[in-house]
């Protein structure tokens, strides 16, 4: 089984709480090209800017490569 790579990089928990801007990028498992699709990029699309709703935050910016994708988060509370 492959490794997963992660960056220790991570504030504590309450840093993320508040009207703050948080960057990620999120890369897919094995580098597989899962965005290539036009359908498959909307699906996410859709769950990222449900979970931006439900969560009350603002999705500030997001850009989807093939194999990853960057997105800026706005906090609103």
């Amino acid at each position: 089984m492959p490794v997963i790579r992660e960056k220790k990089h991570r504030l504590p928990r309450d840093f993320y709480r508040g009207i703050k801007d948080i960057s990620f990028t999120a890369c897919v498992k094995g580098r597989k090209e899962l965005f290539v699709r036009e359908a498959t990029f909307r699906e996410v699309e859709k769950i990222l800017l449900d979970a931006l709703q439900e969560f009350e935050c603002e999705g500030i910016v997001y850009l989807f490569m093939p194999e990853h994708a960057h997105i800026i988060i706005g906090g609103t509370e």
